[in-house]
């Protein structure tokens, strides 16, 4: 038996995260405790747009690693910065939840010109806005943060017609219905992966641990190679696209089968919001070797900002 501190967050979805870990952890024959960690974004309320989003949830978690306090650190995948960390290692992606976004409250064909839409995810907005647009209405969108009953409790007060949140951290929260159409008692409607992509790496896992700890071996069990390839893709994509998590980015892998090598699909989308308050949408999609997952997402993004090059503006930044 081995005993392995395990470090996240201290909020209600981190926690619960962390504790699936340490579940699976005991299972497999080891001794687990938890440390829970305030992070920068924790500390500061203000929107993530004003204190920078990449890193400020992970950075104190990294440190705790690196100082020793803890063996493993739990993270939300999108959340971490697609920078590698000297001296840390990404030892375990486990298998990845649901990937898709849920708007709780009035669902995206009710909205009118008057629907007040809490997010501060510039890429739910980009994609939500161009969805909205092809029906001819142009709803308000306000940034917000806290945590998830936080904001169902906004739409429940009528302080917003609808809010966007992950499905898969209601799901680990049991917070979403089966059948996704109630989450925390409010109505809820699951968007489809072609109206709505997620955020790179959104509902997977990343554990991450020192590049020389005996822990690296122990997460191992964990890892998922389909989740991995999948989600390798997705942040090569965005690290070649020099974006952070607050750039308007959505991007999602899928494998075809895990028999199938090749069978690894990209679709990304990205985009700005135009003078005129109109949003212009970029969608792109390749297919390549699970093997060279990496290889994929940087030739997409390269794809990406030579049509962006191609602009009006010429701007290929964020």
């Amino acid at each position: 038996m081995t005993r392995v501190l395990i470090g996240a967050r201290r909020s209600p979805l981190a926690v619960v995260q962390a504790e699936w870990v340490a579940a699976a952890l005991r299972s497999a024959g080891h001794e687990a405790e938890l440390v829970g960690i305030e992070s920068h974004g924790d500390r500061d309320r203000r929107a993530l747009t004003e204190i920078g989003g990449t890193g400020v949830f992970a950075a104190a978690v990294r440190e705790a690693l690196l100082d020793g306090s803890i063996d493993l650190a739990v993270h939300s995948l999108k959340d971490l910065p697609v920078a590698a960390a000297p001296g840390l290692a990404l030892a375990a992606v486990p298998t990845r939840e649901d990937a898709r976004d849920v708007v709780v409250g009035l669902s995206p064909d009710q909205w009118d010109d008057d629907t007040v839409v809490g997010t501060g995810s510039p890429r739910r907005e980009l994609q939500l806005a161009a969805l909205s647009a092809e029906r001819g209405v142009r709803p308000r969108f306000v940034a917000i943060r806290g945590n998830v009953d936080t904001r169902i409790d906004l739409v429940r007060r009528g302080d917003l017609q609808a809010t966007v949140l992950a499905a898969a951290g209601l799901r680990r929260l049991g917070r979403l219905d089966a059948a996704g159409t109630r989450a925390g008692g409010m109505p809820a409607t699951l968007v489809p992966l072609d109206q709505l992509l997620p955020a790179a790496g959104q509902a997977a896992l990343a554990i991450e641990c020192r590049d020389d700890s005996p822990a690296l071996d122990i997460a191992a069990d964990l890892d998922d190679a389909a989740t991995r390839a999948a989600v390798t893709a997705e942040r090569a994509c965005l690290a070649t696209l020099e974006a952070g998590c607050l750039a308007p980015v959505g991007a999602h892998a899928t494998l075809a089968s895990d028999s199938d090598a090749s069978g690894l699909t990209l679709r990304v989308v990205t985009g700005r919001k135009e003078a005129s308050g109109h949003f212009r949408v970029l969608s792109e999609q390749a297919t390549g070797r699970r093997a060279e997952a990496a290889e994929l997402g940087a030739h997409l993004a390269h794809a990406i900002l030579s049509t962006m090059s191609g602009w009006d503006d010429g701007r290929t930044d964020w």
